[in-house]
């Protein structure tokens, strides 16, 4: 399971990467934590107010002339894993999040199972 989720995160930072060939992006990997952030710089707006598991979101905006939007979401079969986005300092990030014992990802949030 450990190794899909891996593979998943690398096809998503290349892909991601690929798909918007001018906007710069940094990827960060906190010690503390494990998980992945890749930062996208411009103008941002996040409909569930930042990183919160358990409210299904999106982050929007524009950056270097070009409109975007990514919706959280599950990217794991199994549902440990959910892709939060989510806005800070004008920039979209992203980052995988575990969800919480007795939760499941489904429809982009951590719900109750």
């Amino acid at each position: 399971m450990v190794f899909w989720a891996v593979v998943f995160i690398v096809l998503f930072l290349i892909i991601a990467g690929c798909k918007k060939s001018e906007v710069s992006s940094e990827t960060q990997t906190p010690a503390s934590t494990g998980n992945v952030v890749q930062t996208i710089k411009g103008g941002c707006e996040d409909s569930d107010g930042g990183i919160t598991a358990e409210k299904a979101g999106k982050a929007s905006g524009a950056a270097n002339g070009q409109e975007y939007v990514y919706y959280d979401n599950c990217p794991v079969i199994r549902g440990e894993f959910l892709m939060e986005y989510y806005c800070e300092d004008g920039e979209s990030k992203s980052q995988n999040v575990r969800c919480p014992t007795g939760t499941k990802c489904l429809g982009g949030a951590c719900r109750k199972i």
